[in-house]
């Protein structure tokens, strides 16, 4: 019996998910296995348990059926984190790193039909993010990439 099963059975609905999974693993000489260990642990788990078992996810009549994104976002925060983990570690010999966030633009991403959608929604075109990005490079936005090591062009406005 999946546990979704079980819970309606037995307490008739889930009230409260509380999710919290913490392994860390470190063997410096192994970097993939370990980054793969822990994420595979702390945050593939969940999401697989959380959606597979629990909620109603594969049921085409759940109101929340085709969420999109979620693994596209979990990268990308990730990404964030690993950059802001990056900016402290190279701190020492003089390397910023910056993870940059080019907002809300037209791109190849989403195809044809995506890119209408996006232009109708006030989507940039690519070269307002591409100079955005050379400032970065060029020394022209050392504020922001000082405070956390992300520029975000949007400052995480989303349309």
């Amino acid at each position: 019996m999946a546990a979704k099963e079980h819970i309606e059975m037995t307490y008739g609905k889930l009230d409260v998910l509380i999710n919290n999974a913490a392994v860390l693993f470190v063997d410096e000489t192994k970097l993939g296995m370990t980054i793969r260990q822990t994420f595979e642990t702390n945050t593939f788990a969940l999401a697989l348990v959380t959606h597979g078992s629990i909620t109603e996810r594969l049921d085409t009549s759940y109101p929340y059926y085709n969420l999109r994104g979620n693994s596209y976002r979990m990268s990308k925060a990730a990404l964030n984190m690993l950059a802001a983990c990056y900016k402290v570690d190279f701190e020492d010999w003089g390397c910023k790193v910056c993870a940059f966030n080019p907002g809300f633009i037209i791109t190849n991403l989403t195809g044809e039909e995506g890119n209408k959608m996006r232009i109708k929604a006030g989507a940039r075109e690519a070269s307002v993010a591409a100079k955005a990005l050379a400032d970065v490079v060029l020394g022209k936005r050392e504020e922001d990439v000082a405070k956390v090591g992300i520029v975000d062009v949007d400052r995480g406005v989303k349309p």
